[in-house]
């Protein structure tokens, strides 16, 4: 009997828990936010499309990229196609009815700074003012953005060289005076990456940053001002009437934040369809299960506070 007392003893006392040890459990769990919020500081990779990776898609079809966000994107019907080649646009339709479309609610979470990648094979023959990927808020194509929030890529019509163009209601204008032919060579792949710090564009072809390629735009609103939509292989709502750039898009990459010249060197060294884990030793890539093992840690700190109080 007194040995099954002392077993019964030892258990309950096994069971309390202390207050040292919600402490030392708390500290464990708060670490692990500070930690992560210290990482998130960093670029995050929040939406990676790997055109080659989804097989066939007909138009009106979804896709959904990896990454913290996912978004979800839609197959445009209108010469759009979507192999294991890639994203591949016909050159000579409007650039409202081309690529895949994201929504704008998906685009809230980019408040602050940011950056694009995008690795695409040109057409034989580039058209000017031809676009690639991006959106704006125009209810019409009026041919003016004032009024409207606007940022898209897209080829002059002199002297063929890539800019990102931006508008703000008011202003707008192209990003930098880049070199002519700049990522206008026919038949060629190219990685072109634009960032945002919150004040500044800056644009890179190949991981090296563009000659002339910056510009200080004060007047941007972010990407979460783009309610309308964002295209990838077109504009969503275009204030223009301006057809698609003719490519073949192999992958397209958002970030929050923006990344550094050697993270961008970096990143252009593991080719056109990096692997996560490849992404992962540059930018922020939280594993699947990262946030499930948080989120037990606080249910599990909850139920030993339930068990001290009674």
């Amino acid at each position: 009997m007194r040995d099954a007392a002392r077993k019964k003893q030892s258990k309950q006392e096994h069971m309390k828990i202390s207050p040292l040890h919600i402490r030392t459990g708390a500290a464990i769990i708060i670490s692990s936010i500070a930690l992560g919020s210290t990482a998130h500081a960093a670029p995050i990779l929040e939406n990676y499309f790997n055109f080659t990776s989804y097989g066939t898609v007909a138009g009106g079809g979804a896709i959904t990229a990896a990454g913290v966000t996912g978004a979800s994107a839609t197959v445009k019907s209108t010469a759009t196609a979507l192999t294991s080649s890639g994203l591949s646009i016909t050159a000579g339709s409007n650039a409202g009815t081309t690529g895949v479309s994201l929504s704008g609610s998906s685009l809230s979470g980019f408040t602050g700074s940011f950056t694009l990648q995008m690795w695409f094979t040109t057409p034989a023959a580039i058209g000017g003012n031809t676009a690639l990927f991006g959106g704006t808020t125009s209810a019409s194509q009026d041919n003016t953005m004032v009024g409207d929030q606007a940022l898209f890529a897209s080829y002059t019509n002199t002297n063929l060289r890539l800019r990102p163009v931006v508008s703000n209601n008011s202003q707008y204008g192209s990003v930098g005076s880049s070199p002519n032919g700049t990522a206008a060579t026919g038949s060629t792949l190219y990685d072109y990456v634009i960032t945002y710090s919150g004040t500044t564009f800056t644009a890179y072809l190949n991981g090296v940053a563009v000659t002339g390629g910056s510009m200080s735009v004060p007047y941007f609103s972010g990407l979460k001002s783009l309610t309308s939509g964002f295209a990838i292989g077109g504009i969503q709502n275009p204030a223009y009437g301006d057809n698609a750039a003719g490519a073949n898009i192999t992958s397209f990459m958002m970030y929050t934040g923006a990344l550094t010249a050697g993270e961008i060197s970096t990143i252009h060294g593991y080719g056109s369809t990096p692997t996560l884990n490849q992404l992962s030793s540059v930018v922020v890539v939280p594993e699947p299960g990262s946030m499930a093992l948080l989120s037990a840690g606080l249910c599990a700190l909850m139920f030993f506070r339930r068990r001290i109080g009674g």
